[in-house]
Formats: structure tokens, sequence, C-alpha cells
């Protein structure tokens, strides 16, 4: 006679089956349905011409033109922001090309630490090399204070260390950035450091990327830096928390490796976003119900379905948000995602046509979910199953569609806004509103 404990292990095992086999499905109907609209948009595109624009294509709201940047443009090079800057350009202009164009990569050390808001945009050149000198200083301060320093470290700090460098050799270093030496011997500062690092098991120290040195050093001299409770946008944090070293990692590579620039880039990204990484996740929580109030708003189908299985927690959004996508598209995208989410916000002064929005990443997300709204709703009847079929999509998606698809809803949302006979509540309208 089989036991009951075997009966129960069998019939869960078969029903974890029949629940992959089902994401599979989902996965499979999703493909089908990918080539089927790519031929569909093939052939209008064929029929219609090559003036048909690319978000009538889409079914997405006509996207209006940004004025004074043309479409089509390659990103912003350094000259072209100096030239910008040259002329005196309000931030709200120079943050529209940004939004819509993105950075080359030799322009985004000059103006990441100002897009992310480390400090305010400053035109002049000599000032701008006045403030890199002084952000240089500073952080060669911090990092003495605990490198070259006799006093032990705290409690949250020393226990940081070990986590800190767990997540950096875990990191993805494929990329063709880590495959350049860094500005400085990271190694030989290693070595004559407080904090001894080991390597990999069965390799030697000097076998690790170099690179993954200096974003340790960054990452513990932020944990000191926050401890000290100089810095009041930094919310109270319990040292170093996983998920950090993914955000810092990308404003690292985006200021090329200079360890300054990125440590101001990655304090300011905290004070905007130290609220995902608090003990209680209150942060998180907000942004996550925020989503919620916004898909309830803009897609009531996809609301109720959610509803149906259980999963307005949102919580298969978790990991997009804590780590700002990095995770679900590759490095370059990212950095072309992130700089239009603080471009969407960048402003000096309300112009009429600037800011686009807040919170931009929430409508990067609806536009992922909208887009793969039918065939979860077709395929998959729980919330496991529904993670697990997000995950999945982790490295295949397009960046430049899910791009313009948030900007459309972006619009619509501003249409609701103005025209709807019952309009969305002030948090929601606070999203589009100008500030």
């Amino acid at each position: 006679m089989v036991s009951t404990s075997t009966n129960n292990h069998d019939k869960a095992k078969q029903t974890l089956e029949f629940d992959s086999a089902r994401v599979y499905l989902a996965k499979w109907a999703q493909q089908i349905a990918h080539e089927g609209e790519l031929n569909r948009l093939a052939e209008r595109a064929m029929e219609e011409g090559p003036a048909m624009e690319a978000e009538d294509l889409l079914g997405a709201t006509k996207l209006p033109t940004i004025p004074g940047v043309e479409e089509g443009l390659k990103p912003l090079s350094v000259q072209d922001c100096e030239l910008l800057m040259q002329n005196n350009s309000k931030v709200n202009v120079l943050a529209q090309h940004i939004f819509r164009r993105g950075l080359e990569k030799n322009a985004r050390p000059l103006l990441w630490p100002y897009l992310l808001g480390a400090h305010p945009m400053v035109m002049e050149v000599e000032k701008r090399e006045h403030i890199a000198d002084e952000d240089a200083k500073a952080y060669l301060k911090l990092y003495e204070s605990w490198a070259t320093s006799q006093r032990p470290l705290s409690a949250h700090a020393e226990a940081s260390q070990h986590r800190i460098w767990i997540d950096c050799l875990r990191a993805d270093t494929k990329h063709a950035f880590f495959h350049t030496p860094p500005r400085t011997d990271t190694f030989s500062r290693m070595q004559q450091s407080s904090w001894d690092r080991p390597s990999h098991q069965g390799t030697s120290a000097s076998q690790i990327n170099p690179h993954l040195y200096a974003l340790s050093d960054i990452l513990l001299t932020f944990v000191v830096y926050a401890e000290s409770k100089e810095d009041p946008l930094i919310p109270s944090l319990e040292g170093y928390v996983q998920g950090m070293s993914d955000l810092c990692l990308v404003c690292y590579m985006a200021c090329d490796g200079d360890e300054a620039k990125a440590f101001w880039s990655f304090v300011a990204l905290m004070r905007r976003w130290g609220g995902f990484y608090v003990e209680d996740q209150s942060g998180m929580r907000q942004e996550l119900v925020l989503l919620q109030r916004l898909v309830a708003e803009l897609c009531p189908r996809l609301y109720m379905y959610l509803q149906s299985i259980d999963a307005l927690h949102f919580f298969f959004c978790f990991r997009w948000l804590l780590v700002c996508f990095k995770r679900e598209f590759a490095l370059d995208d990212v950095l072309r995602l992130w700089e239009a989410i603080w471009a969407s916000s960048w402003c000096s002064q309300n112009s009429g046509d600037w800011p686009l929005c807040t919170h931009f990443e929430l409508f990067l997300s609806l536009a992922i979910l909208e887009s793969h709204a039918d065939v979860m709703e077709r395929h998959l009847k729980t919330f496991d199953e529904v993670l697990m079929y997000v995950q999945s999509l982790s490295n295949h998606m397009d960046a430049a569609t899910v791009l313009r698809r948030a900007e459309a809803l972006v619009y619509r949302l501003r249409s609701r806004v103005i025209h709807a006979d019952v309009p969305p509540d002030s948090d929601i309208q606070a999203l589009v509103q100008r500030l």
C-alpha cells in the first residue's frame, strides 16, 4: 500500500510539472504571437509606406514631437552636450535631448552626476571642473577614512564587507568595458588597504577582474558615508543590502571607471531609491502600490486578471524595480533606459512641455506587462506561473520598443487626466503633472 506522504509527494510533483508546462506553453505562445505581430507590422508597412508611424504600428498613442529634438538623431556626443551648454540651453532642453536620444559612452561621465542629481546642473566648464575636483577630494577622504585608518569599522560596516565582496564576485563582467584596465592599480591598492578580499576557490586574487576591487571600494565607502548621517537625504540603512552592487556597477560603468563620479552618482541614486533598501522596505511597498493603481487606471482588464489570481501585490515586478531593470536587459540597454528614467523628470523649472513625468520606471514596467497581458491571461492561472513567466523575459525584450510603449502610456495617462469624466486620483495625476 502506497503511503499518504508518497501520494502527496507525487501529486506535488505532478502539479509542479503541470505548472512548468503551462509556463512553457505561455512562452511558446508569446513567441508565436510576437512573430505574427512582426509579420503583421511588416505587411502594414509595405501597404502603407515607410512614413507609417512606429506608434501607429504598435497600436499605441502617436507620440508628440519634442520641440527642438529631431527624430532619429544619434545619441548625444560630448561635443553635442558642450554645444548645448555653451549656448546656455536650459536643463529642460538638455533633458529632452537625453530622453529622446540617449548619451554616447564618452558623454556619460560628463552628465551622469548631474542627471542623477548629485549636483544642480552647471553650464560653465570651469565650474564643472571645480566640482569634479572637489568631489574627487571628498571621495578620497571618505575612502581613506576606512582603508588606511586604524579605527575599527562599525558592526554594520564590518558585516557589510563580506556581503559586498560576495556580490561583487557575482557581478556580470562580460561587457567589453570590464576587459579594459581600470584607471588605477586597484589590486595593489587593495593589498595596501585594511580590507583583505579573498579570491574564488582555486584562483588567485590577481586573477579577479580588477574593476571589482574598485566597485567594492565604492560600496564600502558608501556604507561609511551613509552611517555618518551627514546626508539627510540618505535613509537609515542597515549597512550594505543585496542589490546595491547592481546599481553601483551601472553608475561605475557609465562614469567610465571614474570612482569619484561613480560614487557621487550612486549617492544621488540612493537619495532617490534608498527607501527600497531600508529594513521594512517601505519605499518598495509604496512603489508597488503606485504601480498597482497605475495598472488599474490604464489597463483595467489586466488589473482584474491579476486580482483573480491574487497577484495585486505585484511581487513579480520586485526585481525590476529593486535594481532598475539591471538584470532584465543587456548593460548597454540598461544605460539607455536609466537615462530615459532620470531625464523624464529632470528640469530646472516648468517649461510647459517638460518634465515628461515622474516614476517613469513604473511606465516601463507597465509597458512590459501590457505587451504580455494577452498571453498571461490566456495561459497563466497562478501567481507562481506569472512569476516564472516574468523572470523568463530577462534578456528577451527589446529596450527601444519598451521605451516607446512606456512613453505612449505617459501620454495616455495625461489624456485621461485632461479628458476623463472621472479623472484619476491625485497620486496618479501627480505622475504626469508639471512640477
